[in-house]
């Protein structure tokens, strides 16, 4: 599907080669076999392993990460102290890969296309990359104890510390969390071993690997602030001018209270291969995590930035000589098991207005749930930022801010898997064939089969494409998850995954994306999806200026409602000086204007003019009219007209 971003490298030695990697992808590549439901890692006398393992628990879920880019089966919990919704997530990346410039000469050993990233067990390892192209080599993590995950918290000297200097109820819960133990068994040593933890990432951080920091002074470089102590505290960051580690959405001042970095690499070749029957790509991979506390709707969402970086130190000919891949139609995803509460009652969907993937529930009732008293809630991950791809006319995000003459992708498609012996679309597995070229399938939108490829069965009256399941389980309209049909498994085990590309990465570029993973609860399982698509909703259109929001009512209050044919999103920020931004989004392809009125309903500017294809949609407005003339301060109208239909917005412009 085409969206609309309107923003403003001898044949002996290569038949054994080839037959060698064949042999170690089927006698390596781990079998995907379900787990049990995750189990505690530790106990009240186990050992706690924060180079290991972090959680991220600062509003109303939490979420584990490891050091080498996963999440092992820990799980993903919501509401925060009650049962999971998801399992395991990770990501995956697949291109072809090539040892020129002109791409006529592909990568060797018979692996023109290469796959990595995570799943149920990783194919990356911990650590950063030093050196380029033939002098990339990846760090030895034994040699480095900064090859670790990191976990910042910025007010953690005051938060878990009260007046007299006793440890606080917070950091208790904060001990439970991650020692996974019931909070009546946290002493004072794990309470000490987590905040003597908070105090060593926060002094240790590494912006010069890649670490994530606020450049409040705006000189291009991180400036560590003074130590805490008691005369000086996380309040006195932003007044005082300071840098900190950590990373904001949009305003500076507004920076994300709890933050997870680590950075790993794809150039172990046996942890590569182990895992997708693929050797290495030459990737360093930095991953970020952090959320927002927070009692309103941004409390059920965290955050994950993925960056890709082409450092290259692989072989990239027969001799073993070594160099960075041409990397061309690259795709990356965001997989995820999402077991929610009892995993038998799982279905999935998508929402292409929404680059949106999520999971609900078939029945009115989870039994793991109805431990709590509860509805099921409905949880997904959804795309804010896509992949750069050029674009003339265009601005897009990167590194969370504009450049011009780029545009960001949206979701490309949406793949499922189920873990049934029944299903046609099961995990892939195995060696090279079945594992790494499965999964290019899947990146593109394609069923994990063999042969040409296929899309995903759909019902007769809904056209095959790259986004099944796309329908509205609030109606019960289009292709959705659940009938006991081949287009429509019965409710079950299942795995998705929202992937976007393609795009190509020579030697030493860099690519990101950032997903949001969004739970809504609602009064019922259908209300808890209107809860969730709500909350997407304003993140697709406020992105990046994220802002501490409400979804306007309760989210046990939210009831379903049919969908729209198009919407037109308030604009951003409102009032405004320079520019502004406008998201609308349609559910059908068709002719769409958007305009800038005056209060006389004159037209001033035409933004959007023809056709628009579905999703979600951006434009800008930087306050002048159709001739370039700055216009007067006052009240102006965006109104967007579809199919014959109109809805408009108020626009402050404040000169």
């Amino acid at each position: 599907m085409n969206r609309c971003f309107w923003f403003i490298r001898p044949s002996s030695l290569f038949a054994f080669a080839s037959l060698s990697i064949a042999l170690i992808g089927q006698l390596g590549a781990q079998h995907l076999v379900k787990h049990e439901k995750p189990q505690p890692r530790g106990g009240a006398s186990s050992a706690y392993e924060p180079n290991r393992y972090q959680i991220l628990n600062i509003n109303n879920l939490w979420t584990w990460a490891t050091y080498d880019g996963q999440t092992k089966g820990f799980g993903t919990y919501f509401p925060r102290g009650t049962t999971w919704t998801t399992y395991v997530y990770g990501f995956i990346f697949g291109s072809k890969a090539f040892v020129d410039s002109n791409k006529t000469q592909p990568a060797p050993y018979g692996q023109h296309i290469r796959v990595g990233g995570s799943n149920y067990s990783s194919g990356l390892r911990q650590g950063w990359v030093i050196g380029r192209g033939a002098n990339a080599v990846p760090l030895d993590p034994s040699l480095d104890p900064r090859a670790r995950i990191y976990r910042i918290r910025r007010d953690w000297r005051t938060a878990f510390r009260d007046f007299n200097g006793n440890f606080t109820e917070e950091l208790r819960r904060d001990a439970a969390e991650s020692y996974e133990i019931k909070i009546t068994e946290v002493n004072q040593q794990h309470m000490q071993a987590v905040f003597d933890r908070y105090e060593k990432d926060w002094k240790e951080w590494l912006p010069g690997r890649g670490a994530p920091f606020i450049d409040r002074n705006k000189n291009g470089k991180y400036d560590a602030p003074p130590p805490f102590s008691d005369t000086f505290t996380h309040e006195d960051l932003i007044p005082g001018n300071y840098d900190e580690p950590g990373i904001a959405l949009g305003n500076v001042n507004r920076p994300a209270d709890q933050v997870i970095w680590t950075v790993c690499n794809d150039l172990h070749r046996i942890t590569s291969v182990g895992r997708f029957g693929s050797e290495p790509t030459g990737l360093e991979i930095q991953i970020t995590l952090w959320g927002y506390q927070s009692d309103a709707a941004l409390g059920s969402v965290f955050f994950r930035r993925v960056r890709f970086i082409n450092k290259g130190g692989v072989e990239v000919v027969y001799s073993g000589a070594r160099g960075a891949f041409w990397l061309d139609s690259m795709y990356v995803g965001q997989w995820v098991d999402p077991d929610l509460g009892d995993n038998r009652d799982d279905l999935v969907g998508c929402d292409t207005t929404l680059d949106l993937g999520y999971v609900y529930n078939a029945n009115a009732i989870d039994l793991e749930y109805q431990k709590f008293n509860m509805p099921p809630p409905a949880a997904g991950f959804s795309l804010l930022q896509g992949p750069v791809i050029p674009a003339s006319n265009n601005t897009g995000y990167f590194d969370l801010s504009l450049r011009a003459g780029y545009e960001n992708l949206h979701m490309t498609s949406f793949t499922f898997t189920n873990f049934s012996s029944t299903s046609r679309y099961t995990d892939p597995n195995g060696g090279y064939y079945t594992n790494a070229l499965f999964w290019y399938k899947m990146l593109r939108g394609f069923a994990p089969l063999e042969g040409p490829d296929q899309r995903f069965a759909h019902p007769p009256e809904v056209e095959a494409g790259p986004f099944p399941l796309a329908g509205d389980p609030i109606t019960g309209a289009g292709h959705i998850d659940g009938l006991g049909t081949d287009y429509s498994y019965a409710p079950g085990d299942r795995r998705f995954m929202i992937s976007s590309g393609p795009f190509n990465m020579a030697p030493q570029d860099t690519q990101e994306i950032v997903v949001a993973y969004v739970a809504g609860l609602g009064a019922d399982r259908l209300s808890s999806i209107a809860s969730m698509k709500t909350i997407a909703q304003q993140l697709q259109a406020s992105y990046p200026d994220i802002e501490d929001f409400s979804t306007g009512v309760a989210q046990r209050e939210a009831t379903p409602s049919p969908p729209e044919h198009f919407s037109l999103l308030q604009n951003h920020p409102n009032p405004f000086a320079g520019v502004t931004r406008i998201a609308f989004s349609v559910r059908q392809a068709g002719e769409t204007q958007l305009a800038i009125y005056d209060m006389l309903g004159r037209e001033l500017r035409r933004i959007v003019a023809g056709r628009v294809e579905p999703g979600l949609h951006h434009a800008v407005w930087d306050g002048h009219d159709q001739h370039g003339r700055a216009l007067p301060s006052g009240i102006y109208f965006c109104r967007l007209f579809v199919g014959g239909e109109v809805k408009a917005r108020k626009l402050v412009l404040v000169r």
